[in-house]
């Protein structure tokens, strides 16, 4: 499984787990995460970070590592910073600037990009930032909420000439068309919302988390195979276990046809 973990026992119950798929040959997502303990379990914070890379074989597994690690290293050590939003933007162009050169500086990774989707959680504060069509969810007493937008042709682009039906349609040929991800050659912004205008904590740029809260990090290799309803279901089966639940998730792609890569986060918040 490509992925990182950094980082002391935490108090957040975390699982992870990624798997190629039945059809690509080599796994393009990765996963990293950086347990902060702090003081107390108030001061405990945990940085979540899951790109899906793009632009043929070895191009996408170097970029996705690339930004995993490259984010991951900007908030080690957590030194002050600005804000959690100002410092995630600041991260996430940094690491996008050095895929982009180092595309450049060789023919076989030229064009390579990667998605991503980064959560900070610092005691039950949630920050947000994205590109591409990555996403974080949030599931709370039972219902499935997607706080992040995707960011493709279909989704943002398509406008008036397309139907609300069509737009949310994963199956449109324009679907995995990005708009935005790391590694353009023009900067693509960082999108710092999140999708929660009827959720009760919700500030700025941030939401209040509570306590048996789950977030659930993915790439589309999930979301393309399996609908918003079976994950929530699969992980309220699944209980308090939450390594379970990751596995659950993953092979329910793999069981629907595991045309891409398919990797997943899990955090739920004591």
């Amino acid at each position: 499984m490509r992925a990182v973990f950094r980082g002391k026992i935490t108090p957040f119950d975390i699982a992870y787990f990624s798997h190629k798929g039945l059809v690509r040959s080599a796994n393009q997502d990765f996963i990293g995460i950086s347990a902060f303990p702090g003081k107390n379990r108030k001061k405990a914070k945990i940085l979540a970070v899951l790109a899906d890379g793009v632009g043929g074989q070895a191009g996408g597994e170097v970029a996705s590592e690339m930004a995993v690690r490259s984010i991951l290293d900007f908030f080690d050590p957590p030194g002050a910073r600005k804000s959690p939003a100002e410092s995630l933007e600041t991260a996430l162009n940094s690491a996008s600037e050095s895929i982009f050169l180092h595309g450049l500086s060789d023919p076989k990774l030229d064009g390579m990009g990667t998605t991503v989707v980064c959560a900070i959680i610092s005691g039950r504060a949630l920050h947000c930032a994205h590109l591409g069509d990555s996403r974080l969810y949030l599931l709370r007493k039972g219902d499935l909420h997607q706080l992040t937008r995707d960011h493709t042709w279909l989704a943002e682009i398509g406008g008036s000439m397309l139907t609300q039906k069509e737009k949310e349609s994963r199956s449109h040929p324009l679907a995995h068309v990005l708009s935005r991800y790391l590694g353009s050659p023009r900067p693509s912004p960082v999108d710092l919302d999140l999708l929660s205008p009827h959720l009760e904590g919700e500030a700025e740029g941030s939401l209040a988390l509570r306590r048996g809260d789950i977030l659930l990090l993915c790439s589309d290799g999930l979301t393309d195979l399996v609908s918003d309803e079976m994950i929530s279901q699969i992980i309220l089966t699944c209980g308090s276990d939450l390594n379970r639940s990751a596995r659950g998730l993953v092979y329910h792609a793999l069981q629907n046809g595991g045309h891409d890569n398919v990797s997943v986060v899990l955090v739920r918040i004591p």
